[in-house]
């Protein structure tokens, strides 16, 4: 890095790593409510299925525009100030 560009204020293997945890940890978590649901699936325990897929939908959608936002705040503070003149040796 050059003197001129500010250090991002987050790694973005940490970004990366938000990203994946906040749409596995869903998607697994429902997986496990499928996998010890009752065999012969009531209609009240479909419905619950439903709702339960609804929600991780939901907590995987946030997670997807928590991570767009940190992603640009980060670009946006690692980017070089504008106006400032780079220092010049002669």
């Amino acid at each position: 890095m050059s003197a001129s560009t500010q250090k991002p204020l987050i790694a973005p293997w940490k970004i990366t790593l938000m990203a994946v945890a906040g749409t596995l940890v869903p998607a697994i978590m429902v997986a496990f409510a499928f996998a010890v649901a009752p065999l012969p699936v009531t209609p009240a325990a479909a419905d619950v299925l439903r709702q339960l897929v609804r929600m991780a939908g939901v907590f995987i959608g946030l997670n997807a525009l928590i991570v767009a936002v940190v992603t640009l705040i980060n670009a946006l503070a690692s980017r070089p100030a504008r106006g400032r003149p780079l220092a010049v040796r002669t």
